[in-house]
């Protein structure tokens, strides 16, 4: 999409906000509590249960939106604020970046933008500096958090995360099915202090929502503190993989090569597949499976392949399992959404959701409706305007969709 000249014009005044921020963070758990849980408020502004806030009403669904998209939208919106752009952001790269830090800065901004303020869809439009993961430009409450983080990170770019014990001050947080966006402002053992716009039409200064509640409402987080170190010389931490690697390593579930490597391109097999989703269960005991000539008692796998058939997990091919035939996309999902029963999980799909797919007749009759599964929750994505229902997965895409699915309906 070519962007016009009305766009340039806009996109250059369109702020990055500067001013330093943030937040007087764990030093120690008695400044946690008087920082960033006032009693009163606590008290009188928590959400433990219901909603967003006292009620649903509090709320309009805010919008983000990636670049292209947003092009035809920053044009028409008249209406939108445009902050004054400035140059001196107090953020160095090269600096070490606490949430204490975090926090006074975003804290510096409360002045420009009170409790009370005006703060919706209609009057606040604003592409961050961020980054487009999973988009750039943020409307009501999307455009607060957007200004609050840049005050404290920068040009710092954003990565997504689905950990809701990772969530740091200053961390944006999507919830409620995707309707609202709010910034950590602080956390102890009972929960999250947050800042936000759009909440009551309006910017909100200290609510709270506990542990228990967020687990309810939580969609996935968007922080720009630099990630940690790669695990494996050949994974970097810059991959679109690289939290759902981190996650399976720390879990022990691939935990890659004696050599240091995960080898993120290569093919997964079907034994290595099903030893994945053992270990993810918990490494349950393996019942009275069949046995296959090919997997012998000695094989690593073999509890792993024997819970896998006792549970209608794997059936195998005759007397044959085939572990070191390459697993497919239409296979892994299949196996996911077998375990989803067993489990009690989320069974749900929209019988329409492989319509566009060019490839779909290609999908076998028996996977047909894990796949519908898969697509409806968004575990697999396809490219362009093909599934590959029958290309090998490799590692790395197994990780990801494995990471998709704990974090959505396997929660």
């Amino acid at each position: 999409m070519v962007f016009s000249m009305k766009k340039r014009i806009i996109a250059l005044f369109l702020v990055v906000v500067l001013s330093v921020m943030m937040l007087p963070v764990i030093a120690s758990a008695e400044n946690a509590e008087t920082e960033h849980f006032d009693e009163a408020l606590y008290a009188a502004d928590v959400d433990d249960s219901g909603g967003l806030g006292i009620s649903e009403e509090h709320v309009e669904c805010c919008y983000g939106l990636n670049s292209e998209s947003g092009d035809g939208l920053l044009i028409q919106s008249n209406a939108a604020l445009i902050e004054g752009f400035s140059e001196n952001l107090a953020f160095q790269s090269g600096s070490v970046l606490t949430e204490q830090i975090v926090y006074e800065r975003i804290m510096a901004m409360k002045p420009s933008y009170p409790e009370g303020m005006p703060f919706t869809n209609e009057t606040h439009i604003y592409m961050w500096r961020g980054g487009n993961n999973p988009y750039a430009i943020g409307l009501g409450c999307v455009a607060f958090a957007f200004i609050m983080s840049d005050a404290a990170f920068g040009d710092l770019q954003a990565r997504v995360h689905y950990d809701i014990n990772d969530i740091k001050i200053g961390d944006i947080l999507r919830i409620n099915n995707q309707t609202h966006s709010v910034i950590v402002i602080g956390r102890d053992s009972r929960g999250i202090t947050i800042a936000e716009g759009n909440y009551n039409r309006s910017v909100h200064w200290g609510r709270t929502i506990t542990w228990t509640r967020l687990q309810q409402i939580f969609n996935y987080a968007q922080t720009r503190y630099p990630p940690p170190a790669s695990p494996f010389r050949d994974v970097s931490e810059d991959v679109t993989a690289f939290p759902a690697i981190l996650w399976s390593y720390n879990n022990s579930i691939v935990t890659g090569t004696n050599d240091g490597r995960f080898l993120p391109k290569d093919n997964m097999t079907r034994d290595q597949y099903a030893l994945v989703l053992w270990r993810y269960m918990g490494r349950p005991s393996p019942g009275a499976g069949r046995t296959f000539v090919d997997v012998p008692a000695t094989d690593i796998a073999f509890n792993a392949i024997s819970w896998a058939s006792a549970n209608g997990i794997v059936t195998g091919r005759g007397d044959s399992f085939l572990p070191k035939d390459n697993m497919t996309r239409a296979e892994m999902v299949l196996m996911m959404h077998r375990v989803s029963r067993l489990y009690g999980k989320n069974l749900s799909f929209d019988p329409n959701a492989l319509n566009h797919f060019a490839d779909r007749e290609q999908i076998v009759p028996a996977a047909r409706e894990a796949m519908l599964w898969g697509v409806t929750h968004g575990l697999i994505t396809g490219r362009g305007s093909n599934l590959l229902p029958n290309d090998p997965v490799t590692r790395e895409q197994v990780v990801l969709i494995l990471y998709r699915y704990v974090h959505g309906i396997g929660a």
